[in-house]
């Protein structure tokens, strides 16, 4: 599987673990505004920083599966937890299956 690594001034083929790992660590610190990692097949993760996190929480993590060519399912987590971003984009990228009874199913919203 390969995979690209895109931001708002990167786009990565193949990037490596800690690639993700410190682009990730940088978002609240950074001129980054997001993180996205796709695969071949179009499915990804991706993850932000809200600036505002006192509204709301710091991170949005989000994960898009396709079923096919036009059907998918879109999957969002609000964490504080930097650790929780790292550790699901550490099992995405290694092609774990992703727990997402912790995430929101918020297909409806597209």
């Amino acid at each position: 599987m390969s995979y690209h690594l895109k931001t708002a001034s990167q786009n990565i083929k193949d990037p490596y673990w800690e690639d993700i790992k410190w682009a990730i660590l940088d978002l609240p610190y950074g001129d980054e505004q997001f993180l996205i990692l796709e695969k071949d097949d179009n499915n990804y993760m991706q993850t932000c920083v809200n600036k505002d996190f006192k509204k709301s929480k710091l991170y949005t993590l989000e994960i898009r599966q396709y079923s096919n060519d036009t059907d998918f399912k879109h999957y969002q987590l609000l964490t504080n937890d930097v650790m929780v971003v790292i550790n699901d984009f550490r099992d995405y990228f290694n092609g774990k299956e992703i727990q997402l009874d912790k995430y929101d199913d918020i297909s409806d919203e597209f």
